[in-house]
């Protein structure tokens, strides 16, 4: 686990990493939408089996991100929030693989995973989701049935994993480990009869499933629109990329279209 010290920096650098990005700390945050918009920085999801939860790679000017795509999509999103922190904030170069095995993760790993839940759901942030629904750090007097509506309402706005979420609820007092452990069951069919979709807790199917985006997909844009590859060379590299879903073409005076 990380030392005290260690946590509150990580919290300190979440609440810049906000500022940086022009984000509230009350406000969700879309990690996606970050990490679209994060220069020379490509994003691939895919299956990466049982034992990885993600990748950072930092080579030079840029990085690649990648993101097991058979974690639900919640976890995907605390994933890539984790690897941000690898991104800007480890100083460790080249290749960095992260383990979904908690007993596996160095210090620089929670450091990381404290870094993502803070930055998806901050402190103040949670404190006043749970304030306003008559939620404190004593929820004996609460029924079962008002705490679960209050999880499932924040997790969906905030697009937050229930396990990262029950983590943070148990840290701050809210739930004991019992509790914990009875929310962390029937997840999806709880979530189903209160009525809310059930996507942010199931893994990535179909094209989806394996995908590049961000930087890798810009370039060759930029190279075709330069006439400096052919379309074929451009609908190759998109293949590889697996992004069949994108076509391009040449149209009357150059320009591009997808």
């Amino acid at each position: 686990m990380v030392d005290r010290k260690s946590f509150y920096e990580a919290v300190r650098l979440s609440e810049e990493f906000r500022a940086n990005h022009g984000i509230d700390n009350l406000a969700p945050l879309n990690i996606f939408d970050v990490a679209e918009n994060t220069p020379r920085l490509t994003v691939v999801f895919y299956p990466l089996g049982d034992n990885i939860s993600g990748m950072c790679l930092k080579q030079g000017e840029y990085s690649v991100i990648a993101v097991n795509s058979l974690q639900s999509r919640g976890r995907q999103r605390f994933t890539l929030a984790h690897e941000f922190y690898h991104l800007h904030y480890d100083k460790t170069d080249g290749t960095i693989i992260c383990p979904k095995d908690a007993g596996q993760r160095n210090d620089v790993e929670w450091q990381a995973d404290t870094f993502a839940s803070y930055l998806l759901l901050p402190y103040h942030a949670l404190r006043n989701e749970l304030k306003v629904r008559g939620i404190g750090t004593d929820t004996d007097g609460v029924e079962y049935e008002t705490l679960l509506c209050a999880i499932v309402e924040i997790e969906q706005k905030f697009r937050i994993s229930r396990m990262a979420l029950l983590v943070r609820l148990q840290r701050e007092g809210v739930i004991n480990e019992a509790e914990k452990a009875k929310l962390s069951s029937q997840v999806r069919a709880e979530v189903r009869r209160l009525g809310y979709p059930t996507a942010l807790y199931e893994p990535t199917h179909g094209t989806d499933a394996k995908k590049a985006q961000g930087d890798y997909v810009d370039r060759i844009y930029r190279l075709f629109g330069s006439n400096l590859i052919s379309q074929e060379k451009a609908e190759q590299l998109l293949a590889d990329g697996f992004r069949d879903d994108i076509w391009i073409e040449t149209i009357e005076g150059g320009e591009m279209v997808d």
